[in-house]
């Protein structure tokens, strides 16, 4: 439906042409975010855990609303960092690793 838009659009007033590549083929590619953000997901988990363990020895099992909180906010975390990771691997995976790659590397998946 979209396409059909653009192209009456088109016959309208035509469109310049443009071309564009992708970063990564080129090596462009820096993975320090991606390892920011995975390091943020272990270290949210771990101290998700440490919390969690002391919330239990020091009151009881009682969760209050300060705990909640806090947890609330370390999960949120944790799940925004690990989604950053995931598009990254799509992006490295998608725009860099082609046919070329896995004939030559079958395994690359592993």
């Amino acid at each position: 439906m979209l396409y059909g838009l653009l192209e009456k659009v088109n016959k309208i007033k035509e469109f310049n042409t443009a071309s564009a590549h992708c970063d990564v083929p080129c090596g462009v590619y820096d993975p320090v975010p991606m390892q920011i953000a995975a390091m943020t997901v272990a270290r949210m988990t771990d101290t998700i855990l440490d919390n969690d363990a002391h919330e239990e020895k020091d009151h009881g099992g009682k969760r209050g609303a300060d705990y909640q909180n806090t947890i609330t906010r370390m999960v949120t975390e944790k799940e925004r960092s690990a989604e950053h990771v995931k598009h990254e691997v799509r992006i490295i995976w998608g725009d860099f690793y082609k046919a070329d790659q896995f004939k030559k590397f079958p395994q690359l998946h592993d």
